[in-house]
């Protein structure tokens, strides 16, 4: 049971912490191409959606993925500043606690 609650404990600690951004192809999948893809086969399953775009993506040039590229740049980078603001936090908090607990020790 203490395993459960720490695993549960560190789950919570996590969950403040913002998620990775999609790469360039997953963006133009959910916004463009998935929609594309649906229109041109129509009852298409969802793994054969993925399939053909993935094909499409492959068979597109750099200029038409320069859009989806660059926004996966902005996101990661977004992503990284927001990352060391909460490690940062989190590195702060933990000295806190540390502190607090040998506060209590020594009374």
């Amino acid at each position: 049971m203490a395993d459960y609650k720490k695993k549960l404990e560190k789950w919570n600690t996590h969950k403040e912490q913002s998620e990775k951004p999609v790469n360039a192809f997953l963006m133009w999948i959910n916004s463009a191409g998935r929609k594309y893809i649906r229109a041109m086969h129509p009852g298409i399953s969802p793994q054969e959606v993925f399939v053909k775009g993935s094909e499409m993506w492959g068979a597109m040039v750099d200029e038409e993925k320069f859009v989806w590229q660059e926004a996966a740049r902005t996101a990661m980078a977004d992503y990284k500043k927001k990352l060391e603001t909460w490690n940062t936090h989190k590195e702060q908090s933990e000295k806190t606690t540390q502190t607090d607990e040998t506060v209590d020790r020594s009374a």
